[in-house]
């Protein structure tokens, strides 16, 4: 979603608009209060998987490797 948008918007603007998605795509989900925290802060596509692929190591649920 957010690569599309970064494609479409720029970078800039398409992280800022993912950051509003964020809350409602997260809700409910285990620390889902420090994901989001880290996603407001994020300010680049990079930044912003690096955030979320750190919160899937984190619950154990990145795929391993082969």
């Amino acid at each position: 979603h957010l690569h599309g948008l970064c494609v479409e918007k720029g970078e800039r603007i398409a992280v800022r608009e993912m950051r509003a998605h964020a809350s409602r795509y997260f809700h409910g989900l285990p620390k889902a209060t420090v994901l989001r925290r880290g996603i407001m802060k994020a300010l680049t596509e990079e930044e912003f998987g690096r955030i979320l692929t750190g919160y899937e190591k984190e619950l154990g649920l990145e795929e391993p490797e082969a």
